[in-house]
């Protein structure tokens, strides 16, 4: 399933979609309503956000497992309730948002790659983004999930099957075959420094997208863009805008 972009006759994407990282994270701190908003005013097509679970079984936004890089407080983020955590300031007198919030912002004019970030959080997360496309009249193609946990993200296709999910790797991926004949993948999401022009070809073949993380200096962009990659995280996506 293609669902990010217009293809060409050769089957590749006819221009790269340029994907804010945790929002536009360069210029607003990351996570945030504020990144998020950023990345909106930008006209971005898609932004990615990361996504665990408070103590009392909400849905937060934030990508560190633990609290002390972007707050003063210590420990994990499924040690708090939602809210606590939304009591924390994080740098900039910023707060940590809920996915509702982040859903409630979006409202369809941007595209959400989500990423699961925890064991055990598939089935909160499916019955909270079948609620949110319903309550926000949002499209399936609106959302896409993807993980670095494959079992995880196995499992959350098995409750919401008609939500697109991207594998996430770091590193040279092996047996694409038997991931995609299991999983059914729209998308396979690669580190830079393992990337090369025949893991592009062989991905896109397959009939998946490719997309690239994290890409933020002119030198990698040219170099994937010569892959014929689909798609880039960025955490400075004004670089590249209209460049694509």
């Amino acid at each position: 399933m293609k669902i990010y972009f217009t293809f060409g006759a050769d089957g590749k994407s006819v221009c790269m979609m340029i994907i804010g990282h945790r929002g536009a994270m360069g210029y607003r701190t990351e996570n945030t309503l504020s990144s998020f908003q950023y990345a909106m005013e930008l006209k971005l097509s898609m932004m990615e956000l990361d996504v665990q679970m408070s103590k009392d079984g909400q849905l937060v936004v934030f990508h560190d497992r633990t609290l002390e890089r972007l707050t003063t407080k210590r420990g994990q983020i499924s040690d708090y309730s939602m809210e606590e955590l939304q009591k924390m300031i994080l740098p900039g007198g910023e707060k940590i948002p809920s996915l509702e919030e982040v859903f409630a912002l979006a409202r369809g004019k941007i595209k959400l790659n989500l990423e699961i970030k925890m064991q055990k959080i598939s089935g909160k997360l499916s019955s909270s983004i079948r609620d949110y496309l319903s309550h926000y009249s949002l499209k399936v193609e609106d959302v896409v999930v993807s993980s670095f946990d494959h079992r995880e993200l196995l499992r959350f296709q098995s409750l919401l099957p008609e939500v697109p999910v991207a594998v996430l790797y770091y590193g040279i991926p092996v047996s694409l075959n038997e991931v995609f004949y299991r999983m059914n993948p729209s998308a396979v999401n690669l580190g830079l420094e393992f990337l090369d022009a025949a893991l592009v070809e062989e991905i896109h073949s397959a009939g998946r997208v490719v997309n690239v993380y994290t890409v933020n200096d002119e030198s990698d962009f040219q170099l994937i863009k010569n892959y014929g990659v689909d798609g880039i995280f960025t955490n400075y996506p004004e670089r590249f805008l209209n460049r694509s």
